[in-house]
C-alpha cells in the first residue's frame, strides 16, 4: 500500500499535537521538559470572551485497559492530570515558515482528529508571522492582545529549534497556570 505525503504529514501533526497537548513523554522528554513550564510572575490576562461555564464538547472516554499512557504532569497530591480547560476553546495559530503548501489543511485535519479523541474544542485563528522558539512569550500583547498567546503550530528546522536535531519528527509543550485552584494549560507550541 502506498501512503501519500499528505497522509504522513497529517500523522506527524496529529502525533505532535497530541504530544504537545496531552504530554506523552518518551524519547523527546528532554526537549519537551525544556518547553513545559509553570507560568510564574506573568500578569494573568482576563478570561477570553468564548469561555463557557460548561464543557464545550462532550467528554470523551479514556483508553481502556492498562498502560499505554501516563500523565506527564499531575495536580500535586490530588494526582489528577493537568489539562487544557474544556470550557474554552484552545486557540491555535499556524506559522508557515518552512511549512509545506498544504500546512493549514493538514493542521485543520489533525485538529479535527485530536478534537474527536480528546473532547477539546479548537479555534484556528489562521496564520502568524511568529516563528518557533522554545522560550516563546506566554502573553504577547503586541502580537495577540491582552490574552494568553495562542498555541503555535510551527513547521521549522533544527537550525531554529535544536531539539529537532536527529531522528525527531516534532516536539511540543505547554505552559500551565494556576489562579489558586487546579493548574491548567494556557498556551503551548507544537
Amino acid at each position: 500500500m502506498k501512503v501519500g505525503l499528505g497522509t504522513i504529514l497529517r500523522l506527524v501533526v496529529v502525533v505532535g499535537i497530541v504530544a504537545g497537548l496531552l504530554w506523552e513523554r518518551h524519547a523527546t522528554e528532554g526537549a519537551i521538559a525544556a518547553i513545559s513550564v509553570v507560568v510564574n510572575g506573568t500578569s494573568r490576562p482576563p478570561p477570553p470572551a468564548d469561555t463557557s461555564a460548561q464543557r464545550l464538547l462532550p467528554q470523551v472516554a479514556g483508553p481502556l485497559g492498562q498502560g499505554g499512557y501516563t500523565f506527564a504532569e499531575t495536580q500535586g497530591a490530588a494526582g489528577g492530570p493537568v489539562t487544557y480547560d474544556p470550557c474554552r476553546p484552545i486557540h491555535v495559530v499556524i506559522s508557515l515558515e518552512d511549512a509545506p503548501s498544504n500546512a493549514v489543511a493538514v493542521v485543520q485535519s489533525a485538529l479535527a482528529t485530536v478534537r474527536a479523541d480528546t473532547g477539546l474544542a479548537f479555534t484556528v485563528e489562521g496564520t502568524t508571522s511568529e516563528v518557533a522558539q522554545p522560550k516563546r512569550p506566554f502573553v504577547d500583547r503586541a502580537r495577540y492582545g491582552d490574552r494568553w498567546s495562542p498555541v503555535l503550530v510551527a513547521f521549522t528546522t533544527p537550525q531554529r529549534v535544536s531539539a529537532l536535531d536527529g531522528n525527531i519528527a516534532g516536539v511540543g509543550g505547554s505552559a500551565r497556570f494556576s489562579n489558586g485552584g487546579p493548574e491548567a494549560y494556557v498556551t503551548g507550541i507544537v
